[in-house]
């Protein structure tokens, strides 16, 4: 380990993304959060309200920034379900 690696500290980054997908049913939530689960959003809590996916991230990263993006990046890599994040709201 180098001296670096000491000034490299992560933190827990707490998020909310809000995804443009419909879930009329709880099959497509399940279909969906099992995708995101299996994928690298391993570390989100999937829901719905009136329809609306989203996804309330935990991210361990070193910094707000580089972990709302990479979230973002692991949710729109998910091309079964052509998943867009239209907002984030950080906690």
């Amino acid at each position: 380990m180098d001296d670096n690696s000491f000034n490299q500290i992560q933190k827990t980054y707490n998020f909310t993304l809000n995804i443009d997908y419909t879930i009329n049913n709880d099959d497509d939530l399940l279909s969906v959060s099992t995708a995101l689960y299996a994928g690298a959003c391993y570390d989100a809590v999937i829901g719905s309200i009136d329809h609306n996916l989203y996804a309330e991230f935990h991210r361990v990263a070193d910094s707000k920034e580089a972990a709302i993006k990479q979230a973002i990046d692991d949710v729109q890599r998910l091309e079964a379900f052509n998943l867009k994040v239209i907002s984030v709201k950080a906690h």
